[in-house]
């Protein structure tokens, strides 16, 4: 193999590393945008479920208390002006 041969393989090769490496280095930074990316939507989405929990106990709390008979009774004397057994009735004129 002549000198001119070998230094055409080193260059070629050597290109061809370089290529590679670049392409490398490129791919990696892609990645790591992408995970970066990847990871604010994924604290947003926390922060999302956290506020959708919240709202959610808050009116599971809700139907809890509309459900008790004193709440009822409550809605039915202010809504309806509805009067329980032995109430006194009071007129003003």
């Amino acid at each position: 193999m002549t000198a001119q041969k070998l230094k055409k393989i080193v260059r070629i090769s050597t290109t061809l590393v370089i290529v590679f490496v670049v392409f490398a280095v490129i791919m990696i930074t892609y990645q790591l945008v992408k995970i970066s990316t990847l990871n604010k939507r994924l604290v947003e989405l926390d922060r999302q479920s956290a506020s959708l929990t919240q709202t959610q106990e808050q009116l599971e709390r809700g139907i809890e208390i509309r459900q008790t008979s004193s709440y009822i009774e409550q809605t039915a004397r202010e809504q309806f002006n509805l009067t329980a057994e032995g109430d006194k009735i009071y007129i003003q004129q």
